[in-house]
């Protein structure tokens, strides 16, 4: 299923090659309640029954010492280092979340692979030696697929493209396909009127059909998510509402490749802007991700998927 109509079938030349990448499939904690038990003692008068007391919120666990010290040398950057730790880590296929800049075991995870790789001292704070090799590592892999932010014209919106993986551009109704030379890889961008009913549009889309499966759906008022599988692709849909336009983004990609493809996903999810230089949906992801198994389509409370379950950007980072 297309948000908007489909382009002609496309020649198939042979694929572009893009470099190895290493995405890193991390599950959250699962959180354990114990139950107390109430022993009441026998007497030879009755005594009232007492209330029990309101249960109080489960602590949030206490970090180690080196989680905690990674965290302190962490926080004490710029918001927008932080970021740039984050993206870069994307990049070495070793953090697969939401570049927002907040610390977490996700992050923490992922600053201790890096550093055993880089064969340093593995204690989640990147050294000036060890921070300057990661800006290497992750400048080769984007110029290795020429991935950089455009705006593209005909819809407004600002994302980020690997050029060298999708480099023909075909326009289409309501918007524009850039596309791998097989057609098998494609990033299809599309604007619609506000008039659009927008809860329309998520109840269609999140529907399966022939060949066709959602695995993960999400709805906001302003904007939504939906992936899944579809003709031996996986998919990647979010839609955000704005005043004057519907914006949004499809990337598809074989599923037999997504051990190369899921980390430019990501990527992408990360530099979306449906309206640049508003705050509209920039990032819905930003607000917490659910539980990494959740039912398929299901529509947790917390917050949404940047990709499948099995690999989302779970809040802490």
């Amino acid at each position: 299923m297309s948000i908007i109509a489909r382009p002609a079938a496309f020649k198939s030349p042979s694929g572009v090659m893009i470099a190895r990448l290493l995405p890193t499939l991390l599950l959250p904690s699962l959180v354990l309640a114990i139950a107390g038990l109430v022993h009441v003692s026998g007497a030879a008068q009755a005594q009232p029954a007492r209330q029990p007391p309101s249960a109080a919120a489960p602590a949030a666990p206490a970090l180690d010492p080196a989680q905690a010290a990674s965290k302190l040398a962490y926080d004490r950057l710029e918001e927008a280092e932080r970021k740039a730790i984050q993206n870069d880590l994307i990049w070495t296929g070793d953090f697969n979340g939401v570049a927002g800049g907040e610390f977490g075991k996700r992050t923490y995870d992922a600053l201790l692979a890096f550093e055993r790789r880089a064969q340093g001292v593995s204690d989640g704070i990147l050294t000036p030696p060890e921070r300057a090799a990661l800006t290497r590592a992750a400048d080769q892999a984007r110029l290795a697929i020429r991935f950089a932010p455009i705006t593209d014209q005909s819809t407004g919106i600002r994302i980020g493209l690997p050029a060298a993986l999708l480099p023909a551009r075909v326009a289409v109704e309501n918007g524009v396909v850039y596309r791998r030379p097989d057609g098998a890889v494609t990033l299809q961008l599309t604007s619609l009127p506000a008039a659009q009913a927008f809860d329309d549009l998520f109840e269609r889309l999140r529907q399966d059909g022939p060949g066709r499966k959602v695995t993960y759906r999400l709805k906001r008022p302003d904007w939504f998510v939906i992936s899944g599988e579809e003709g031996g692709r996986r998919f990647y849909t979010r839609l955000a509402q704005g005043p004057a336009a519907i914006r949004g983004y499809t990337f598809r990609y074989p599923v037999d490749q997504v051990a190369s493809l899921d980390r430019i996903m990501i990527a992408i999810a990360n530099s979306f802007e449906p309206f640049p230089g508003t705050d509209v949906a920039a990032n819905p992801a930003r607000v917490g991700t659910p539980p990494a198994g959740a039912a398929p389509g299901s529509t947790p409370g917390a917050a949404p998927a940047l990709i499948r379950p099995a690999m989302t950007a779970t809040e802490p980072r």
